[in-house]
């Protein structure tokens, strides 16, 4: 490439990283050969006249020849290579740590064995994962001998006599010394004794009550692994959660809302709301529109009109409209009607009085939210026509001109849960083909708490102290015992109507209550508590020091840390 004449007058930089490298070993008076050591002998790769590849020896260095790139020097001889380690880890890594002073990994770790007092050459080493368990040590655990099996052993060793049948895959292992069972293995500093269930819990509570051990089920198993050969965790699991302390202290559920759902199995219930598109930022709809949005619950057939405002006369005129296309269409007539406190409804309570059959009697038609909230149904049918009326606006800033689409468009839209069947296919079904498709859909059952085993009649079980508000806004703090002192027995239990999966049982006291509110717990408690505290032993305590007084005068640091000590309301003006 030809370079101008203004060009050839600039001095070339060398931007390589060999280059970089002399750079740093001339400023550190250091030679070429030191930086990148002897140069590695790299095999030269030919085509010969048949096209197959000759590897030949590389030849001397040509005058004419620029120098191989040296970016993999090896390691001078002198040093012991590390296979774990790449080319520029043996090289570079040791000349920028010459460079800048650095040491070495082995020399910071043999300084770290030496200011530790350790001989020459011990390097700490950390164990990472649990200890093996041996095959037959995992099969006696799990065959977990009780008190009557290990005495047989005892006495068959120390008569002379058969050996029992649960020691069979053991012959190797056992023994008998100090009138224990022992568990003997390869590689065991010593052998291990094989305790009793009375045995078992005493370790168990020892370790559980002592403020300096584990106390809780895996830390406890491992701390007992070392100490017997026969304590399992499913055996620490059943001994603590026999004693009573800690029961009143066991963690609590809370589950979804245990509801009954109700479900509806023929058209006739309609439910009605109205929402208000927004003209300001960001939506900006055209005008300050009511819309009624009114539905089938069981069908979902829905329609939404579009009011000049929101009072009930011009409401009423939506849903005399809506009732009117229903019954034209439906095999059932309207039977109920839902909707909230709003007054904009009120036209609905005349409307709905032409339905009236006899079998109503006095019975309201217009149901209304009692405690005054939503619902649920029918807003989030309005949910769904306002987000396919967000889709739209780009194009229009006019309600009325594409709701009715809407409500078409979502009438003979086929639902999932109902075996694909559109709202309007579905209000042209017969009563039978309306079971048919009532059967199909049989997953709104709640489930119980997975985890928590069934309680059946005559169990002991223990109530749970707080109530679903308690424990949403977490008012008892400090692990505090939750579960009742007094123990109760399950005397009834009956399966919710809308929910059988769920059931509520019944303890003899006023309220009926729900599993994950109720603690099972073995027969028989262990309330015996052990006194691992030495008398007298008191931690440490920090005090205010001897030599700090009242009256000594303070100077903030921070001018924003000014007290104010003329404050007469201030109990503390000295802080």
């Amino acid at each position: 490439m030809r370079r101008s004449g203004r060009l050839r007058q600039v001095k070339r930089v060398d931007y390589n990283v060999d280059r970089a490298f002399k750079r740093i070993a001339e400023r550190a008076g250091m030679t070429e050969q030191e930086v990148f050591g002897d140069p590695k002998p790299q095999k030269i790769t030919r085509r010969q006249a048949n096209g197959k590849r000759r590897v030949a020896p590389p030849a001397g260095r040509h005058p004419g020849r620029r120098r191989p790139s040296r970016r993999l020097a090896t390691v001078p001889e002198s040093a012991v290579p590390d296979p774990g380690q790449a080319d520029w880890e043996r090289t570079q890594r040791r000349i920028w740590a010459e460079v800048l002073g650095l040491d070495s990994p082995a020399d910071r770790v043999q300084k770290i064995v030496e200011r530790r007092g350790k001989p020459d050459g011990a390097v700490p080493t950390v164990e990472i994962g649990r200890e093996p368990m041996s095959g037959k040590r995992k099969h006696l655990l799990f065959m977990n001998p009780g008190d009557k099996p290990i005495r047989d052993a005892i006495e068959a060793l120390h008569y002379g006599r058969p050996m029992p049948a649960w020691t069979r895959n053991f012959r190797n292992q056992l023994s008998l010394g100090d009138g224990q069972l022992l568990w003997n293995e390869e590689g065991q500093a010593r052998p291990l004794p094989l305790w009793t269930k009375a045995e078992k819990r005493d370790n168990v509570k020892l370790l559980y009550y002592d403020p300096a051990k584990p106390s809780t089920i895996l830390p406890i198993t491992l701390s007992l692994r070392d100490k017997a050969a026969n304590v399992s965790r499913s055996n620490a699991t059943h001994i603590l959660r026999s004693l009573k302390q800690y029961q009143l202290t066991f963690r609590r559920r809370l589950p979804a809302n245990i509801t009954e759902k109700t479900l509806y199995r023929s058209p006739g219930i309609i439910a009605a709301d109205t929402f208000y598109p927004s003209d300001k930022e960001p939506y900006n709809w055209h005008g300050k529109f009511a819309v009624l949005a009114i539905m089938d619950v069981w069908s979902r057939f829905s329609r939404a009109y579009v009011c000049e405002d929101k009072r009930a006369e011009t409401v009423g005129k939506g849903i005399e409209k809506f009732l009117t296309e229903f019954a034209s269409i439906s095999p059932v007539p309207s039977r109920r009607f839902i909707c909230d406190k709003g007054s904009e409804l009120a036209a609905a309570q005349p409307l709905m009085e032409r339905y009236r059959q006899d079998r109503d009697g006095d019975k309201e038609l217009v149901l209304r939210s009692v405690t005054g909230k939503p619902v649920n149904i029918i807003e989030g049918m309005n949910a769904q026509y306002q987000r396919r009326m967000i889709i739209y606006r780009t194009v229009t800033d006019d309600p009325s001109m594409i709701l009715d689409d809407i409500s078409e468009a979502l009438n003979h839209q086929g639902r999932p849960k109902r075996m694909g069947l559109s709202p309007v296919q579905l209000l042209q079904l017969t009563r039978s083909q309306r079971e048919v498709v009532n059967s199909s859909n049989d997953d709104t059952d709640l489930k119980p708490p997975r985890g928590l085993k069934p309680l059946a009649i005559g169990s002991t079980v223990r109530v749970l102290l707080m109530n679903r508000k308690e424990q949403l806004t977490g008012k008892l703090k400090g692990f505090a015992p939750k579960w009742s002192d007094t123990e109760y027995t399950v005397l009834r239990r009956r399966r919710m109507r809308r929910n059988p999966a769920m059931m509520k049982y019944d303890l003899g006291l006023t309220d009926w209550y729900y599993r994950h509110e109720l603690l099972k717990i073995p027969k028989v408690t262990d309330d015996e508590v052990f006194n691992m505290i030495p008398e007298g032993k008191r931690q440490n305590i920090i005090t205010t020091g001897e030599d700090w007084h009242v009256d000594e005068e303070w100077v903030p640091e921070d001018p924003d840390d000014v007290r104010d000590i003329d404050d007469e309301k201030d109990p503390h003006p000295y802080g």
